[in-house]
């Protein structure tokens, strides 16, 4: 009767949609959507702007100068590939902000731990961290402990219960653009009101 689904590529899951609405289903995308016309109803946030506010956050908590690392997600996944363009263009607002290092952490704390530890080897100082996805954040935490170095300022995306827990532990002064828990809630409702046959919005914004 209905498909609700969170997709990891736009483009990939477009022409599966589509042909569920033409036959009559209704297609929720709960946090990522696909590419054309085909979901009923997206229930997402603005990703782009997440990236940017996060590291607009990040580069006013630097007084807008100093040395900084970005560290992204998965290569060519929608939403790394848009936290890191939102991000990239406040970070360009702030002349005296430089990138000393970015990478990719497949949102692994393994994979994003060995990145980290290898950018800290290369680098003196680093001021700050952005995370575009901070389940990573736990791995930048643990790679400037372990390496003793000074606790950066941070900024980044959709944090999780781990990160959060360190970051109060470790005094970590940091901005974060979350996905609101709530979200996954609000998705499920909306999915009862298109059953219903109640009028939705084509997309609906989870954070007010």
């Amino acid at each position: 009767d209905l498909i609700l689904l969170t997709s990891l590529s736009r483009a990939g899951l477009q022409a599966p949609v589509e042909r569920a609405v033409a036959a009559g289903i209704p297609v929720v995308t709960c946090m990522a959507t696909v590419a054309g016309d085909g979901p009923t109803v997206d229930v997402s946030r603005n990703i782009p702007l997440q990236g940017y506010e996060s590291a607009k956050g990040l580069a006013e908590r630097l007084g807008g100068k100093g040395n900084v690392v970005m560290l992204h997600g998965i290569p060519g996944v929608d939403a790394a590939e848009f936290w890191k363009s939102g991000a990239a263009a406040a970070f360009a607002e702030y002349p005296d902000i430089k990138i000393v290092a970015e990478d990719y952490g497949q949102w692994s704390v393994s994979d994003a731990t060995d990145v980290m530890r290898a950018i800290l080897a290369a680098n003196e100082q680093i001021d700050g961290v952005w995370v575009g996805g901070l389940e990573m954040g736990v791995s930048v935490i643990n790679a400037f402990k372990d390496a003793g170095r000074a606790m950066p300022k941070m900024g980044g995306t959709n944090p999780i219960n781990g990160f959060l827990r360190l970051a109060i532990e470790n005094g970590v002064d940091f901005y974060a653009a979350p996905f609101p828990p709530g979200a996954a809630k609000l998705c499920v409702e909306t999915a009862f009101k298109v059953l219903a046959g109640e009028s939705v919005p084509r997309f609906i914004e989870v954070a007010d």
